[in-house]
């Protein structure tokens, strides 16, 4: 008996002492801690995926209802019946709505015959991915749009950069800026020849590359808006020996078609009188086409996409850099009127939207009056501003190199000025563009 009470003497104190060891072992708690919130955190990214991969959706759904509320008002004011209207609308779908992410997709519209706007109202369920965990399995997506009849024209001037550094490496082996440029502009043209199939030309592009010059295309020699014929220029060089320099065997006064800056107070405006005076027409500059490569003749606005896409596959790089040539001939495109333009007339019932897409891989280097960069900077600057104030939206968008803060300022907001580090990354930079401006479309 003595020895049953001694043993449970020694045994408690140690049973204690295991009590205690066992109360303050932290190392299974924390274990059970850690596996919870390995699930909440795994949760957490989940969502976050999911809800990523859903605006992602919406806003390819605002991109498709946007147009297909567009289209829907242009049928109504064309006179279809509900029937066409509704084929048309199928059909824009299909071509344009081919996200495998998304189930039970609907695009329905309403008209108001008092406002005269159409409401195109977009539904469809996104299967989750991860939130699955948490019992959701899909996610309910809604969009709607509404576009006033017969204010949804467009008119868009594309001015390009094919200056000589256009055609340094791209975004890939044996690809050039100018190639991602060529596929980036062809991809814009494409998306806007489908969205406007059958609605008669409601959407206009004019293509202008620039360098130290642009080239308006010698079918306009005889306009009387063009200066006087080019002095003699060197076609033909030789070295000479006896003097050790080069001289000129072969001269040529033949017009390429180039045109130069126009100085004084035309410098940064389109102004122009019929007949234009002496000092408001446009210098021809064949001299600075011969000797740094002739660009690519403009293109004036046109529903002719895959015209303009051929000529788009045609551009070469070669040149500096005359940012105020560019615009001021996109800006000439997009005016009725002007040298050149093929631009509408606004009426009561044809509200028109103008848009200027202004492309540079560098800053400023040469014009036609001179090769002071800060000069040619102010040229820049002054350009842009009455561009603005002429009610036409500016995008400018500086590839790799550039001056960033004169391309912020020349563009109508900051949102519309595009960083592009990757010349690969044009094609999405330009189809964001087109989403903009159905976006501002739609407001208007």
């Amino acid at each position: 008996m003595k020895k049953l009470k001694s043993s449970v003497k020694r045994a408690v104190p140690f049973g204690k002492t295991l009590l205690r060891a066992f109360v303050s072992d932290r190392s299974g708690n924390f274990a059970i801690m850690a596996a919870f919130m390995s699930l909440v955190l795994f949760g957490a990214a989940g969502m976050a995926i999911d809800y990523s991969r859903a605006a992602q959706q919406r806003t390819k759904m605002q991109i498709v209802t946007d147009m297909a509320a567009l289209a829907i008002a242009k049928d109504i004011e064309a006179g279809m019946t509900s029937d066409e209207i509704e084929a048309h609308k199928d059909a824009l779908v299909a071509l344009n709505m081919n996200s495998t992410a998304l189930e039970n997709f609907s695009l329905t519209y309403t008209q108001n015959a008092t406002t005269g706007t159409v409401t195109a109202t977009a539904s469809a369920s996104m299967p989750t991915t991860f939130m699955g965990l948490l019992n959701i399995s899909d996610m309910d997506l809604g969009i709607s749009s509404t576009v006033q009849n017969g204010v949804d024209y467009a008119e868009i001037g594309l001015v390009l950069d094919t200056t000589g550094s256009m055609g340094n490496p791209g975004s890939s082996w044996g690809k050039t800026k100018l190639d991602d440029l060529k596929d980036a502009a062809k991809s814009l043209l494409t998306t806007i020849q489908n969205s406007e199939a059958g609605k008669k030309g409601r959407t206009s592009v004019a293509v202008i590359p620039y360098a130290v010059t642009v080239n308006v295309g010698t079918s306009y020699s005889g306009a009387n808006w063009l200066g006087p014929k080019d002095a003699a220029y060197c076609t033909t060089w030789y070295f000479d020996y006896s003097t050790w320099t080069y001289k000129c065997s072969k001269t040529s006064t033949s017009w390429l078609g180039c045109v130069g800056d126009r100085s004084g107070t035309y410098l940064n405006n389109i102004s122009i009188s019929s007949p234009p005076t002496t000092a408001e027409k446009y210098p021809r500059a064949s001299s600075y086409c011969y000797d740094q490569g002739t660009p690519t003749a403009l293109k004036p606005l046109t529903t002719d996409y895959s015209g303009l896409a051929t000529m788009v596959g045609n551009l070469k790089a070669g040149g500096n850099t005359n940012i105020p040539i560019g615009l001021l001939w996109g800006w000439n495109s997009l005016s009725p009127g002007k040298p050149t333009s093929n631009a509408a007339t606004e009426t009561s019932t044809r509200k028109i939207s103008r848009y200027l897409v202004l492309l540079t891989d560098g800053e400023n280097t040469q014009s036609t009056l001179t090769s002071n960069v800060s000069t040619i900077d102010s040229s820049t600057t002054a350009t842009c501003t009455n561009i603005k104030n002429s009610d036409i939206t500016i995008f400018t968008i500086r590839v790799i190199d550039g001056d960033e803060a004169l391309l912020k300022s020349c563009a109508t907001a900051e949102s519309y000025y595009y960083n592009v580090t990757n010349p690969g990354a044009l094609t999405s930079v330009f189809q964001e563009i087109l989403s903009v401006i159905s976006r501002l479309r739609v407001s208007a």
